[in-house]
């Protein structure tokens, strides 16, 4: 395909494949394998993408809250007052770390 049209370094958002760019208006992606977008549906398909990981990054961020939670309960019960505050203080960092990932996922993909 090289040949007959442009390649990008952009990725087939089905295959992740190389995209090529088509000479036709309006502009298109066309992968090896045959997936095809116009430039409006690639970018649709991309926010969607993006907002998907983000969700799944803020997923894993509050399970990593709920895992410093039960660590610092359990250095508690153990007398253990200095890791439970680092283990206090990782979950704090945790909570605003997702607080903020949210406020972000939600402001720009609910303003388009």
């Amino acid at each position: 395909m090289d040949g007959l049209f442009a390649r990008t370094p952009l990725v087939c958002p089905e295959c992740q494949g190389v995209l090529w760019e088509t000479n036709n208006a309006p502009l298109r992606y066309r992968c090896h394998t045959g997936h095809s977008f116009t430039a409006k549906t690639f970018a649709q398909i991309q926010n969607k993408s993006i907002e998907e990981a983000l969700w799944v990054a803020i997923r894993a961020i509050r399970d990593k809250e709920v895992f410093f939670k039960r660590q610092q309960q359990t250095a508690t019960s153990r007398n253990l007052g200095d890791e439970a505050r680092e283990y206090e203080v990782a979950a704090e960092h945790a909570r605003n770390a997702a607080e903020e990932l949210v406020q972000f996922t939600t402001h720009i993909y609910h303003e388009v």
